[in-house]
């Protein structure tokens, strides 16, 4: 492999990734055919997400600190996996970050309402929450 081939390699999927980062605060429908996964993460608090039933809600907040509640309204369904996981090598070796994301997928399993939400009490090293920054939530429209 030449190195131009190289750098190409390694260029486009950077690209691509940063593509991903954008300022949009609609939530990202990943496609993988039909049902639908939608990523929600904390640019979407506040805001009604419209899905159908069957698909996928997975929520990804970006920071440690932050505890999903269990589920208001029946119209989804916690999936089994989730929950903390550390930012790896990106993340500084000092305890107490919160350097990392807490993840979790819903099935949307009927029509209705739900809303999910997340607390949290630090916003980060020795920084209590303030205000609305300790709070998160996003209300789920199943049709």
């Amino acid at each position: 492999m030449t190195r131009k081939s190289m750098a190409a390699v390694v260029v486009v999927p950077v690209l691509l990734a940063l593509a991903g980062c954008g300022g949009s605060s609609s939530p990202a429908q990943v496609k993988s055919g039909s049902p639908h996964v939608w990523q929600v993460s904390e640019k979407q608090k506040g805001q009604v997400v419209h899905v159908s039933v069957g698909d996928t809600v997975q929520v990804t907040l970006h920071n440690t600190y932050w505890m999903l509640s269990p589920v208001r309204g029946n119209a989804l369904l916690p999936l089994v996996s989730g929950g903390p996981s550390p930012g790896g090598s990106a993340c500084p070796n000092i305890p107490g970050t919160g350097c990392g994301v807490v993840s979790q997928a819903y099935h949307a399993q009927h029509s209705g309402t739900a809303t999910l939400r997340a607390s949290r009490t630090s916003c980060g090293e020795a920084m209590r929450c303030v205000g609305s920054a300790g709070s998160w939530s996003v209300t789920v429209d199943v049709r």
